[in-house]
């Protein structure tokens, strides 16, 4: 089935790939997010036994945390930090949160956490609430900066549709220019998780080493890891011959 091909690294890119561009769109907008400058990850494991951990090389793992870094965009002060979870995993929540509600969706949620109070949304930034409630009770929620989709969810699959027909210069809302930037941030955390998964036999043959489990530096502009050179065969590969 289609929505499985997702798990097989030769096929797609896991919940990441799946997921990432529905969720990671809101912050990559709204904070006009570039290239991350670093990424680390922790990946779920498989056990084949007590004590026996299984790798399986050609599926991607049953969670994820990722971790990213983006430089300031004031260049003074703190980089942004962004953070991925998938596979049932949760982040903790901060302080001015209303412990007694239910974040996100079944499909998950989104947390900005910032100087002066927290944003907590569900897929696609809906449903936006500011916390703590009763200091932003208030705030009037601005209306849509760019035209919305007609046609909800599937609407976004006729814009698409009737731009091809237009040709060059129609207007979409995820336009390739937006796409193709989101897309490198998020297989950039896919990126960490091949190289955490990566591993070598150690010397007596008990075992392995994982050196990939470690920061990784990025170099956007050229497309390569700076600290760890292994994991540079993951940024892209030779496509298979077509039949």
């Amino acid at each position: 089935m289609p929505f499985r091909w997702r798990g097989y690294w030769d096929f797609g890119t896991g919940a990441l790939g799946d997921m990432g561009c529905h969720f990671m769109d809101v912050p990559f907008r709204a904070l006009k997010l570039g290239y991350p400058t670093s990424v680390e990850c922790s990946v779920g494991s498989v056990y084949a036994d007590f004590f026996k951990e299984a790798f399986f090389d050609d599926v991607c793992p049953p969670s994820t945390s990722i971790h990213l870094k983006f430089p300031s965009k004031t260049g003074q002060g703190k980089e942004i930090s962004f953070s991925w979870y998938d596979g049932g995993i949760r982040p903790q929540l901060p302080e001015g949160c209303d412990y007694q509600r239910v974040f996100g969706s079944k499909d998950g949620g989104m947390l900005f956490i910032g100087t002066k109070g927290i944003l907590s949304a569900e897929m696609f930034g809906e449903n936006p609430v500011l916390w703590p409630e009763a200091k932003f009770q208030h705030v009037r929620v601005p209306g849509a900066k760019r035209a919305l989709v007609p046609g909800n969810h599937q609407g976004h699959q006729q814009q698409f549709i009737q731009a091809c027909k237009k040709g060059y210069g129609s207007y979409t809302s995820s336009a390739f220019d937006e796409a193709g930037p989101l897309t490198e941030i998020v297989l950039m955390g896919n990126l960490a998780v091949r190289s955490f998964l990566y591993r070598e036999s150690k010397a007596d043959g008990k075992g392995f080493n994982f050196p990939g489990r470690q920061k990784l530096l990025w170099d956007g502009a050229n497309m390569k890891i700076t600290n760890f050179d292994t994991s540079n065969q993951f940024v892209k590969r030779d496509y298979r011959t077509g039949w």
